[in-house]
């Protein structure tokens, strides 16, 4: 009689590697919902890849982006391929790992407002 040879493991995929490409300045939200979407996929097991390489951007994009990564159950990786400014290095300050290239830029800066009206009312505005 024949021998048979039984298989006694088995190979089940339980991580992805998921890579997220932000080279584009971050102007509204609905052009990064995919992005967004595939933070919010991704489980615990899984690594997501974001790679820097803009001016920065919108601040409401920016807290999305935030708040997102804060609620993933993802380890995330930040690396800054190039030009790293404003908006977008808060995005890397949120990671769970970083890595810079060796001719990267960097930057960061307080707010800036883009508020109008009779001078007083600027002033208010910006003391408060």
């Amino acid at each position: 009689m024949e021998q048979v040879n039984f298989i006694r493991t088995q190979i089940d995929v339980i991580a992805n590697k998921y890579t997220i490409r932000l080279d584009r300045p971050l102007t509204t939200s609905d052009h990064f919902q995919e992005e967004l979407a595939t933070l919010r996929m991704a489980g615990a097991n899984d690594v997501v890849h974001i790679l820097l390489n803009g001016p920065g951007g919108s601040d409401s994009v920016m807290k999305a982006f935030l708040n997102t990564m804060a609620q993933s159950e993802a380890h995330i990786i930040t690396e800054i391929e190039g030009q790293c400014c404003s908006a977008l290095t808060m995005i890397f300050l949120a990671g769970n790992e970083f890595r810079v290239s060796d001719d990267s830029e960097f930057m960061i800066h307080t707010a800036s407002f883009g508020y109008g009206g009779k001078e007083n009312n600027v002033r208010q505005y910006v003391e408060f």
